[in-house]
């Protein structure tokens, strides 16, 4: 609310906050309006501003304007043409930029949208029930989500055609006898969801790649002089075109560190340096190597661990903290390590 300089929020639910602004409290809306409003709309405004990690302890507002938005649907809708009759779900929080994904391409040509229990997002065994009772016929899942999803069976009555994924790295393939198609998605909150696409075959020795860029996107692997590598060679990824948003809602600074002038782009191009490092395989898809920095992902979040450490030390007696994953019985976690001048209590 601080960083986004909120005046106004709507809401069914009024909610407490220390710096609140002003709340309008809406009852639920029974009748549609005989006609929409008209508003026009340049391709430069705002659509979101959706918050990600941020190093210093304080997360970054990614200001994504309507074009990149626009780029978005109009991409899904020509790879995978959608309208009424299909049934989309929607599983990712409306924290997760993939919720925009979801969202729009399903509502602006006519399909239905399903939004998924929260209880059930995490369950995926809950999550798979719920899709086949509602006869979902595409839907998102993060990686770790979709890895377990393709583990379970499907019936031969489910309408399940497309599962879409991404947020992490995909190291699982379906089998020959899964009934629906699985499409890996890259992309960082700062260019607009997805940046690059690929179907996941059943056959392959190798991870599963980070497919092609996408429309209206351009992919650079780069080195430190932000130079092209070579053809399999190891480079970050740096991501140009429309997809690419303005920066860092007031954080000019980092606006700059990130979203550079693009050398290989035409005049007054943009390029955001993404930090994650890949190689082009000689059939011209990605594949995924890691991270230039400490960043992580873990359930389709990406995380900066030292935003984390920044706010465990805020706390009273504790002096030093480390933020790390663990891969446990239950899954990947994130395991913070603190030391502390006296007996901390936990349950605080």
């Amino acid at each position: 609310i601080t960083n986004s300089a909120v005046t106004i929020l709507i809401t069914q639910d009024p909610h407490d906050t220390d710096t609140p602004p002003g709340v309008v409290t809406l009852a639920p809306h029974r009748s549609a309006s005989p006609a929409a409003p008209r508003v026009d709309i340049h391709p430069e405004q705002l659509a979101y501003v959706i918050h990600t990690s941020g190093s210093t302890g304080t997360p970054k507002g990614v200001m994504v304007p309507h074009r990149a938005l626009t780029n978005l649907v109009h991409w899904h809708l020509d790879t995978h043409p959608t309208g009424p009759g299909q049934r989309h779900g929607q599983v990712a929080s409306l924290g997760f930029d993939a919720a925009i994904w979801e969202i729009w391409p399903a509502l602006v040509s006519g399909a239905t949208l399903h939004i998924a229990d929260p209880a059930d997002r995490l369950d995926p065994a809950a999550l798979h029930d719920w899709l086949v009772r509602e006869d979902v016929t595409r839907t998102f899942l993060p990686t770790p989500i979709a890895e377990a999803v393709l583990r379970l069976p499907t019936p031969s009555t489910s309408r399940l055609r497309t599962i879409f994924t991404g947020g992490d790295a995909l190291t699982t393939r379906p089998s020959a006898r899964t009934p629906y198609a699985l499409v890996n998605h890259y992309g960082p909150t700062e260019a607009a969801v997805v940046a690059t696409a690929g179907p996941v075959r059943p056959d392959g020795i190798h991870r599963p790649d980070l497919g092609v860029p996408i429309a209206g996107a351009r992919i650079y692997l780069l080195d430190a002089d932000l130079q092209l590598v070579p053809p399999g060679a190891p480079g970050e990824v740096c991501v140009a075109g429309d997809v690419v948003s303005r920066g860092y809602l007031n954080k000019p600074g980092q606006t700059a560190e990130r979203f550079l002038p693009d050398p290989h782009g035409p005049p007054g191009s943009r390029l955001y340096r993404t930090g994650d490092l890949c190689r082009l395989r000689t059939d011209g898809t990605l594949e995924f190597l890691g991270r230039t920095d400490e960043q992580i992902a873990i359930n389709g979040y990406r995380i900066e661990p030292g935003e984390i450490e920044t706010a465990l030390r805020t706390q009273p007696h504790i002096e030093a903290a480390l933020v790390t994953t663990r891969t446990l019985p239950t899954g990947r976690h994130l395991i913070a390590y603190v030391t502390s001048t006296s007996t901390i209590d936990t349950h605080q």
